[in-house]
């Protein structure tokens, strides 16, 4: 029960970045599984780091094959291609947004998040400015968007990494998480329409930043 504190609690304390949370907890799970429970000789640990290595590799070569694709499509200068289509469809706000939100579904099932916010940020800002979005509404919106990536195929990692661990066929994974992806997406289509779904804590927080 302690390894999400150190994880979790560690990086958010600022105590550790995210790759020594993880050493950290994987330090304390084998101080248990060796010397507090010791239900796992340690003869087997050869074997255990070896199926570990094994189905992490998977992931990792997900995560290369999104790197490789990631710096096709900033080469190919891919962004001013998207912004140029989405305006050519429709100078409505809402439709832009909408567009856009289309548009960040189809990236994150390519690349992950990080990958597709540093590419690019610069179309998400003009396009937000163009719609008149609030950069926090539209930070938000980016994100729970991009999110979904993160569970659709072929990119999928959280989804790859968890039916490996739950020993889940993939596509019985995929169906069971099609209503979380539907309502993520709701979530962030409402959003466009009743904005303090998202600002309504932040303005309440910080009221200066959003007077008018």
């Amino acid at each position: 029960m302690l390894i999400p504190v150190f994880v979790l609690g560690g990086v958010v304390a600022g105590i550790f970045t995210p790759t020594e949370a993880a050493i950290s907890a994987v330090a304390w799970a084998l101080f248990l599984t060796f010397l507090v429970y010791r239900d796992v000789p340690l003869r087997q640990l050869p074997g255990h780091l070896t199926r570990a290595t094994v189905a992490f590799s998977v992931p990792l070569f997900t995560v290369a094959g999104a790197g490789i694709f990631g710096w096709l499509i900033a080469f190919l200068s891919a962004a001013d291609m998207v912004v140029a289509f989405i305006t050519a469809q429709t100078e409505n706000p809402v439709g832009i947004i909408l567009l856009l939100i289309g548009f960040l579904l189809l990236i994150g099932t390519v690349l992950n998040p990080i990958s597709a916010v540093l590419i690019f940020l610069p179309i998400i800002q003009g396009l937000g400015d163009t719609a008149g979005m609030n950069p926090v509404h539209m930070g938000v919106l980016t994100t729970i968007v991009l999110s979904v990536g993160l569970i659709t195929p072929p990119y999928g990692i959280c989804l790859l990494i968890a039916s490996q661990i739950g020993n889940v066929p993939l596509g019985k994974a995929m169906l069971a998480v099609t209503p979380i992806v539907a309502l993520t997406v709701l979530v962030a289509v409402l959003s466009i329409f009743f904005p303090d779904i998202v600002l309504g804590l932040p303005k309440f927080a910080f009221p200066n930043l959003f007077a008018n």
